[in-house]
């Protein structure tokens, strides 16, 4: 449970800085195998915040289903 509050906190973080970065038109550069993309950084940190929103929605009901707890190490 303490993962879960953990990774809502982490996305709620990385939503507001998306939301300060909005204003501003730095872009980033991401290789992905032989491919090039141009990202804008608030678009990466949404894309972050997404990713640890289902962090903590997938911890979130694994702690509810599962009869004993999760191990520290996940």
């Amino acid at each position: 449970m303490l993962s879960a509050k953990l990774f809502a906190t982490l996305a709620i973080l990385q939503l507001g800085l998306a939301l300060l970065e909005s204003r501003s038109h730095l872009l980033i550069d991401v290789y992905f195998h032989a491919t090039y993309f141009v990202v804008g950084k608030s678009h990466m940190y949404i894309f972050l915040a997404s990713a640890s929103a289902c962090f903590a929605l997938t911890y979130f009901a694994s702690s509810r289903w599962v009869s004993h707890p999760l191990s520290n190490s996940l």
